[in-house]
């Protein structure tokens, strides 16, 4: 049911009463010709549907300014060394079992110029690198190198260069080798990050390969084989491509509002953190504020989140009419069905507070007029609810209209508006592989606005208050303290996380532990599409 505003008295009044409006006039407008009451019809259509529309009410307390990441995520020294180990030991699980690879490169020796293929390339043994470092270089930068591998390779090869064509066999091993590589990251217009490979070095203190060629001209490439011996195969284009399709996915599928920050402590995504719906494309009309960070690095890893998270979701549910409320007999807890009630029949014996009131008790004129029959309770926004993290706890300003029914004899009749502002204290945790919290309703006020009701004291309306603070409070704490999973859990565990409100911010610092089967299968996924 949607409820439109009284232009007027400012007021939200049942669409049906809405349409008495027009009727009203038309009733007065007897002398009026066919057209004009046609005009006049259009009009209130048109009025009725730019009530329903919610127009953008501006904060004062909007920051207008763009530029400032909503969320930030950090990886530390400390966690992206976890990072490394784990992955150098998965990825040595997988060069040790390599096979049938391909690879083609320009060959050019004294007496042959030509091309080499290799195909079925497979590794014989594999000695893992006995040193293995990342570190971060700022402004952009990544450096991770592999020091000392052994590599013992075997394959079949095709060359092909003037008159010559040869085919055979090759086997080789490659000692000492040395790979560093460093890895830049950059936010691209459409906000998302990507990753080059700007520098690849190799170094090998030794490399043989034996040669058997196949076919008549096996005699001649065997006499060439001392300029193959020492040829750096792994200083061709191989090592350079299979690296960069290695990071060619690595991206964040996330809107970053300015490159990462990298110090050589951590690496900081910039990200804007807002909350939209699917079907809504109305950009937000505010920007997040900026978030004073300093440059903890403890912990493997740190979530940073800005209030504009939940303004920006307040933002966009308030404009789609999501933050209605209904109350009646059909939706709330039996436990609580009794305080609808018009008449009170608890005898309040068992101690228990709900079963012993009701709002004809609170509100005398509701029982007097309509007896032995229930209520129920729309609660609309009045305005947007602002959220704020005030270094303690976060407080969510609430600001709406309660329009009250009563079954009247089958029909549900509208018999008072009232309004009802307050504050919401709401506290975070983080626990059991969850990010939840509990709610408080910490101040609220009910005022009457108008009422069918005769003999109606203003006052008595406040009655509800404590009973809204007793009932609706713990209803939304429930809910809250269900909370939600952590991030990423299909790829990390997270270990002894805290969690702590900031001024304006909330930031989530863990350590963790990758999920090795989950990083294995993306390892194997990525090698399965490397043509080399």
């Amino acid at each position: 049911m949607s409820y439109n505003r009284d232009p007027v008295c400012d007021c939200l009044i049942h669409p049906v009463a809405f349409n008495l409006v027009p009727i009203y006039a038309l009733k007065r407008a007897t002398m009026r010709s066919v057209d004009q009451w046609l005009t006049l019809v259009l009009f209130v259509l048109v009025a009725v549907e730019v009530v329903d529309t919610r127009q953008v009410y501006q904060h004062s307390e909007w920051n207008k300014t763009p530029g400032n990441a909503g969320v930030k995520i950090r990886l530390t020294k400390k966690g992206i060394n976890h990072l490394k180990t784990v992955a150098v030991r998965l990825l040595n699980e997988q060069i040790a079992t390599l096979s049938g690879y391909s690879t083609q490169f320009a060959i050019s020796q004294t007496g042959f110029d030509g091309v080499v293929t290799l195909r079925d390339v497979r590794v014989l043994h594999y000695n893992p690198p006995q040193v293995s470092v990342v570190n971060f270089l700022p402004p952009r930068y990544v450096i991770f190198g592999l020091e000392n591998m052994d590599i013992s390779l075997a394959g079949a090869f095709y060359s092909s260069g003037g008159p010559f064509q040869v085919e055979g066999f090759v086997d080789g091993t490659i000692s000492g080798m040395t790979v560093a590589l460093t890895a830049e990251f950059a936010t691209d217009v459409d906000g998302i990050m990507g990753v080059q490979v700007p520098n690849c070095s190799t170094v090998i203190t030794h490399s043989h390969f034996n040669i058997d060629p196949q076919g008549p001209m096996g005699p001649l490439v065997k006499t060439l084989e001392e300029h193959f011996k020492d040829f750096r195969l792994i200083d061709s284009p191989v090592i350079k491509k299979f690296v960069n399709d290695f990071v060619r996915g690595m991206y964040i599928n996330n809107l970053h509002i300015s490159d990462p920050v990298v110090t050589n402590e951590f690496f900081e995504t910039q990200q804007k953190g807002e909350i939209r719906y699917d079907n809504n494309e109305e950009v937000t009309p505010f920007y997040p504020r900026p978030m004073y960070t300093d440059g903890e690095s403890d912990r493997m890893l740190y979530f940073y989140g800005s209030d504009y998270i939940f303004n920006s979701l307040l933002y966009h549910a308030y404009q789609t009419n999501k933050l209605s409320l209904k109350l009646n007999r059909k939706n709330i807890s039996k436990k609580y069905r009794g305080f609808l009630m018009t008449s009170c029949h608890g005898t309040g014996n068992s101690g228990d507070f709900t079963s012993s009131i009701c709002v004809g008790k609170l509100i005398p004129p509701i029982a007097e007029t309509y007896p032995n029959t229930t209520t129920s309770f729309v609660i609309l926004p009045h305005g947007l609810p602002d959220f704020q993290f005030n270094g303690d706890a976060g407080a969510i300003m609430l600001s709406t209209r309660v329009l009250t029914y009563v079954d009247d004899h089958g029909q549900e009749k509208q018999i008072m508006v009232s309004s009802a502002e307050g504050q919401a204290d709401v506290l975070l945790y983080a626990r059991n592989g969850r990010l939840g919290g509990d709610l408080k309703l910490n101040r609220l006020s009910v005022r009457l606005h108008r009422t069918s009701l005769a003999g109606m004291d203003p006052s008595s309306i406040e009655q509800i208050a404590p009973l809204a603070k007793t009932f609706i409070g713990p209803q939304l704490s429930q809910a809250l303290k269900k909370g939600i999973p952590f991030p990423l859990q299909d790829s990390i565990t997270f270990v002894e996380p805290q969690l702590q409100t900031r001024d304006g911010y909330i930031v989530l610092a863990t350590d963790f532990v990758l999920n090795e089967n989950a990083l294995r299968a993306k390892i194997h996924e990525t090698f399965a599409n490397i043509n080399i």
